[in-house]
């Protein structure tokens, strides 16, 4: 199981520290050297999973999450071509991209779950993570998968939204956010 490095705090690209944005850089080509590794010794034994845990900012463009973004849609990318390629191997390699971030005041901040005596709450909205690894699970094969049904239904409507209104819905969180 590989996956991205949390998210930046949203700002404009001119602005991104350049460390971080050589750190988003690093991980991605430093996974896909450990992948390569991992790839070898499964065709050894003729079988073997990989689990390559996206981020959705890479789906649709987002304003102040350009290079993320862009990291995010090669990992999905990827994983997906990669699948391919290694399928005669009996290797299945997997696009995990979970909705477990929300924008909120244009703040991009993982949900949060109260947990107490090991009980993880659940809305309607947010999913634990428990729930989401689950559901990875019993979903390896799939090239593709968002964790929960709830998020691949989310994924879906946000598809019908003409991509005018995303702008303008995400650029507006932005703004209150003084990104822009």
């Amino acid at each position: 199981v590989t996956q991205l490095p949390a998210p930046p705090q949203p700002g404009p690209h001119v602005t991104v520290d350049p460390c971080a944005l050589g750190d988003n850089i690093r991980a991605i080509t430093l996974m896909t050297q450990l992948i390569k590794i991992g790839i070898n010794k499964m065709k050894d034994q003729d079988r073997g999973c990989i689990v390559n845990i996206s981020h959705p900012s890479g789906e649709y463009p987002h304003a102040c999450l350009a290079a993320y973004g862009a990291t995010s849609m090669f990992m999905d990318y990827f994983s997906r071509s990669l699948c391919r390629e290694v399928a005669c191997h009996n290797i299945h390699v997997q696009s995990l991209t979970p909705h477990l971030y929300n924008i909120d005041d244009g703040n991009l901040t993982p949900h949060l779950y109260d947990i107490d005596d090991d009980d993880e709450m659940c809305t309607w909205s947010s999913v634990t993570p428990t729930t989401v690894a689950r559901n990875a699970v019993n979903g390896i094969g799939k090239r593709r998968s968002y964790g929960y049904w709830l998020y691949g239904l989310r994924s879906f409507l946000a598809s019908c939204v003409p991509m005018c209104f995303r702008y303008y819905y995400t650029n507006s969180l932005m703004i209150r956010r003084r990104c822009a």
